[in-house]
Formats: C-alpha cells, structure tokens, sequence
C-alpha cells in the first residue's frame, strides 16, 4: 500500500513539474538556455581563427555570423562575458582558443572602463564558469535543455504581459557566443541613475592594464594580430565613464606600441542601445557588418602567412 501511494506521489509530482514547464508564461528568454550558454563558451575547444573578447559590450554587439559575410571561411568566436575583466585566466582563456594551425590568427580586445577595475576581476560571468568543475560544466552541456525547462517563474515578465508598467529584459543566445538583447518598454537612459554610481571607488587598475598590454605584446609576437577599439556608446555614457580614471589616449599609443592595431569605430546616430552600453540586435547587426568589413579590409593588406 505505502508503494503504491509513493509511486502515485511520484507520478503526480512529475506530471505538476511538466505542467509546470509547459504552462509558464514567456519570459524573454530564447535561443540556448543560459547556463548551457555560459558552459559551451568555457569549454570551447582551441577551434577559432577570431576570437572576440571582452565584456557584455562585446558579447551583445558582435554577431559572428554576421561577421563572416565579410571575413567568409572564418571560424569566429564571440567570447564576451558581462563584467568580464582583463585577468590572468581570462587572457589565457582567449589564448586557448586559437586553433594553432590557422594560418592567419586574430584577436579582436574590446575595451571598457569598467572591464578594467576591481568590481569586474572580483564578480563577472567567466570567473563564475570558469571556476566550476567540469562534472557541474558537462552537467549544463548535457543537460541544459532539461534544467531551463524546470526553472523558475521571470515574474517581471509575467506582470508586464498583464499589463503592470515594468521594465524587462529579453535575450537570445546563440551558439556563436553572441546574445542579443533587448529591454522593454525602449528607454536607452533608464540605467543612468544606476550607472552614475559604478566608478565610485572603483578606478581602472593600472596593474591590469599593464598585464594586458604585456600579453598583447607576446601575442603581437607569436604572429596573432590582436585589434583593439572601444564599444560604440551615446555620449552621455562616455561622459560618466570619465570618472573611470581611463586614458584612451594613452591606452591607444601603448597598444599600438605593442603591436595592436586600433580601430576607430564611434557611435552612430542611427544605432539605438537597450541601456546606453549594450546595442539592439539590429543596431548589433549593423556594427557587426562594419566592424567585419574593417577588419577584413586591414586583413587584406597582410601577405598570406602560418603561423611561426
């Protein structure tokens, strides 16, 4: 009698759990679930002749298949994480990532104030992962469909869809390593208050700047060609990223003293931003067929090479 009851609570608790799944209302998520996504980019083999690094700016502007109409043949990676920060095992994390027989290797940096400082080495998305072990990372990559099917409600989303005045995200992930993103209703200023506050006690680190360059250096000489150039943001932001203690001017020079190639890509009027830092899909888009065809016109001034 107890087994049959256990075998009944059994059933009952699955079908709830499934109901469940099925019955939750939308909430701004598509594309491969979130901790499946963060997994496969950790543990992505050395494979890639791009690679894209750097933090959410990163992450949500460039779309490689975007990318590679312009640069056709090319195995490109986005590996931007949010608050990703210029350290020791992220810089050998984008290293590992170049397939060693490509004949020609690129690295492409996005620099932000903020992936300079002490708040994105302490807290970012690529310490989170790459911290885990690999039973945990296997566990998203194998299993990922099945933990995002049993997640939680997103009530933000549920509340905004009944009609209760609420801002909220909505991000797709695809298997590139980009994630478009959007947030509604559309107010690209409505983090600026929050915003204000990041550089409080929170200045670039010299320390890591110097670690960067260094690496760019060492890289410059292996034969990769490292890019440089600052994510495209409306002014207003670029206004309160002063507060950040960074010098482009002079991050610029020592970049380029170490064999980076820098590339100057400002903000358009016509792109539009979730937040003031993060680009639309479609303004993502745009910047990505840009920014590949830049690249593709400097990489066609180099002599077909392999690697040293």
């Amino acid at each position: 009698m107890l087994r049959c009851k256990t075998t009944w609570t059994l059933a009952l608790t699955a079908v709830l759990i499934a109901a469940g799944g099925l019955l939750r209302p939308p909430d701004g998520q598509s594309g491969l679930p979130v901790a499946q996504f963060w997994a496969m980019k950790v543990k992505w083999p050395a494979a890639f002749d791009v690679v894209l690094a750097g933090d959410s700016r990163t992450l949500t502007n460039l779309s490689p298949a975007t990318m590679q109409q312009a640069l056709p043949g090319r195995r490109i990676a986005n590996f931007g994480f949010p608050r990703c920060a210029w350290d020791e095992p992220y810089l050998e994390a984008v290293d590992r990532l170049l397939d060693p027989s490509a004949t020609r290797r690129v690295i492409v940096i996005g620099i932000t104030p903020l992936s300079l400082t002490p708040l994105a080495k302490e807290a970012n998305r690529f310490k989170e992962y790459g911290e885990k072990d690999n039973f945990e990372l296997y566990q998203h990559l194998w299993a990922g469909e099945a933990f995002h099917y049993l997640r939680g409600f997103a009530w933000g989303h549920l509340l905004q869809s009944l009609g209760e005045d609420r801002r909220v995200v909505f991000s797709e992930r695809f298997d590139d390593g980009w994630s478009g993103l959007t947030q509604q209703p559309y107010d690209p200023k409505a983090s600026l208050e929050d915003y204000k506050e990041t550089f409080d006690n929170n200045q670039v680190l010299a320390d890591m700047q110097d670690a960067l360059l260094q690496r760019v250096g060492t890289w410059n000489e292996a034969g990769v060609v490292v890019y440089g150039y600052r994510p495209p943001v409306p002014s207003w932001t670029l206004q309160m990223e002063e507060k950040s203690g960074f010098d482009e001017g002079a991050f610029v020079q020592r970049f380029t003293q170490a064999g980076g190639r820098w590339l100057d890509l400002p903000f358009k009027e016509n792109y539009k931003t979730s937040d003031g830092s993060h680009l639309v899909p479609e303004s993502a888009i745009t910047f990505s067929k840009l920014f590949a065809q830049t690249l593709a016109d400097d990489l066609a001034t180099f002599p077909p090479t392999h690697n040293r």
